[in-house]
């Protein structure tokens, strides 16, 4: 149990210093052209604007949650597709509206059907020189086994791709609390160490 303790009080320090220090280094979006973008150029900021993006909403990939027990996306991972013809960048999107036609169109049956939906929606299916502004997925942050499996989904994928969670920002408020509970946890660690050591020591006297 104590060592659960400890490893939650890492994550928080972990995480929380990670969100302070991409806050304090990215006070505002950097912006691109996301056709600028191989994999010799990647972008070293973290907060993200990136021009030019074209996306076709059936390309996306999601992954199945084997604990919630569906075959539904909760989450897609959108390839912003360039002129150069090569990937650098999955736009991570969880907006309910794209998400329920994705869901829509994915567990159709009917191919006329799917037909008919693909109609209907390709406003938000197909869209051309949009612009995407978001946090690029880092550190501790990333999950190693979705990461290695969305490397191996295309040949257009440079090896250095990154991941853009649409629509957020760094967040300096949340951060700096979560790392402040991890700081709390991690005294109360260790403060509990000593407070046990003394008491082994007290009754080892007292034998």
């Amino acid at each position: 149990m104590k060592y659960i303790v400890l490893l939650i009080a890492i994550a928080c320090i972990w995480g929380g210093g990670q969100g302070v220090y991409t806050a304090k280094e990215n006070k505002y979006p950097t912006v691109y052209d996301i056709n600028t973008l191989s994999g010799k150029n990647m972008p070293t900021k973290k907060w993200l604007q990136l021009e030019n993006c074209d996306i076709n909403l059936t390309e996306a990939i999601y992954f199945k949650s084997a604990l919630l027990g569906s075959n539904l996306a909760k989450e897609l991972y959108i390839p912003l597709n360039t002129q150069n013809d090569s990937i650098t960048v999955f736009l991570a999107q969880k907006a309910k509206n794209v998400l329920e036609v994705f869901n829509l169109i994915n567990t159709q049956t009917d191919s006329e059907k799917t037909k008919y939906f693909l109609n209907k929606y390709q406003h938000l299916i197909i869209k051309e020189k949009q612009t995407y502004t978001g946090v690029v997925r880092h550190g501790i942050d990333i999950d190693n086994k979705e990461w290695r499996q969305l490397a191996s989904t295309s040949p257009k994928l440079v090896k250095n791709f990154i991941i853009l969670d649409n629509n957020t920002t760094p967040n300096s408020g949340f951060s700096y609390t979560i790392l402040v509970i991890g700081i709390v946890i991690l005294l109360f660690f260790i403060r509990s160490l000593f407070n046990r050591k003394d008491i082994e020591e007290t009754t080892s006297e007292n034998n």
